[in-house]
């Protein structure tokens, strides 16, 4: 089974990259040394789009076609927190990572403003 590339996040200063696609479960690549690893977690649906804080904590939110923004600590590999929204497909996702809140587009062209908080 063939698998693409939705969206890819890279961090030049560390050599580090996140990209997740059609399977919904992010890998991890090591620029540098050309290594991957896959993270641990169950697909939520084919992932669109992804914003990742490589500064402070490591995280990664992704967007999905089935409406579901899913967190990932990407020092631990693992899923941690799963949200579904209200409009569906996930079109983009612009994460204000200072107030926990994000913006989040949809494909029927309605924006959301979502906490993130805990």
């Amino acid at each position: 089974q063939a698998h693409w590339t939705a969206a890819l996040s890279v961090h030049a200063a560390s050599r580090r990259a996140v990209a997740v696609g059609s399977e919904g479960i992010p890998t991890m690549w090591d620029l540098q040394a050309g290594t991957s690893r896959k993270l641990q977690g169950s697909s939520l649906g084919c992932a669109r789009v992804i914003d990742v804080d490589w500064t402070v904590g490591n995280i990664a939110w992704i967007g999905t076609d089935t409406g579901r923004l899913s967190c990932w600590d990407l020092a631990s590999g693992q899923c941690v927190r799963v949200l579904p929204t209200i409009l569906g497909l996930i079109s983009s996702l612009a994460v204000n990572w200072t107030k926990s809140r994000a913006l989040v587009g949809h494909g029927d062209a309605g924006l959301v403003v979502l906490s993130l908080e805990t």
